[in-house]
């Protein structure tokens, strides 16, 4: 599986911003399509000394990136409900130079300087993908369980691939109450690799999604041998969430003593 390196990061452009004022409004077939968002995921895990200095950096560029930045959409973080220590990013802009002028923000500074400080156990993993949906609004940060995944799908088997995504998408955003985020996008290295994000409330709403009548297709799907080399998949709880079961485990552990 090839991984792309932490080095993107420090790879940025400014994002023109640029204001049209039309005598004749463009019709639609002469309007151009709307913006595909630029995404990236990323897994890494931090040592355990460099903990809380990790969560109260990226929780501020989180907040900042959503607060100033108009290119940016989506901003989520969580660690691994199972592995201390070990987090996960999805964040998601309007365009490739939005996430690129989101790396020369004052509030990204500190950031950058802490993955330099060598925080990490092993090569963090992170990959960039273009989504298949359009650029939307702005979305607060919310507390809940994600999961988010890389899939390889064999050529001949992406327009299945994608039909059923795209039903299951809609149901799930539809119909389950305990839904909030569904994002399928395509890599940008490799047109037949693809990522998925989504999140739910909490872990129960998850569990609950894969009990439901329109992902039986995708469970069916993944019976028969639809992938093209290693799935990548992570399950985590937003730093809140995550912050939250801590502390319970430490008050469990402490009333066993």
């Amino acid at each position: 599986m090839l991984i792309n390196r932490l080095t993107p990061f420090s790879v940025r452009s400014v994002f023109p911003r640029t204001i049209r004022i039309y005598n004749n409004p463009p019709t639609l077939s002469t309007m151009s399509p709307p913006p595909k968002p630029y995404a990236v995921h990323a897994k890494f895990s931090i040592k355990d000394d460099r903990r809380d200095e990790f969560i109260k950096i990226i929780q501020e560029d989180q907040r900042l990136t959503l607060k100033d930045e108009p290119g940016a959409i989506r901003f989520v973080v969580g660690e691994d409900k199972d592995e201390k220590n070990t987090f996960y990013l999805h964040e998601e802009y309007i365009s490739e130079d939005a996430f690129n002028d989101h790396g020369k923000m004052p509030h990204f500074k500190p950031w950058e300087e802490f993955m330099g400080s060598e925080p990490f156990n092993g090569e963090p993993e992170v990959d960039f993908y273009f989504g298949t949906h359009d650029a939307g609004e702005k979305e607060e940060i919310r507390s809940g369980h994600a999961v988010q995944a890389k899939l390889p799908i064999k050529e001949d088997r992406v327009g299945e691939f994608l039909d059923i995504m795209k039903e299951d998408k809609e149901k799930t955003l539809s119909d389950e109450k305990g839904s909030i985020q569904f994002i399928l996008g395509k890599n940008k290295e490799n047109a037949n690799t693809f990522h998925l994000f989504e999140q739910y409330v909490d872990e129960e709403a998850f569990k609950e999604h894969n009990t439901m009548p329109h992902f039986k297709p995708w469970e069916e799907f993944m019976k028969t041998d639809p992938f093209d080399g290693e799935i990548v998949a992570g399950f985590y709880n937003t730093i809140p969430l995550a912050l939250e079961k801590e502390g319970r485990d430490k008050k469990k552990q402490k009333s066993s003593e």
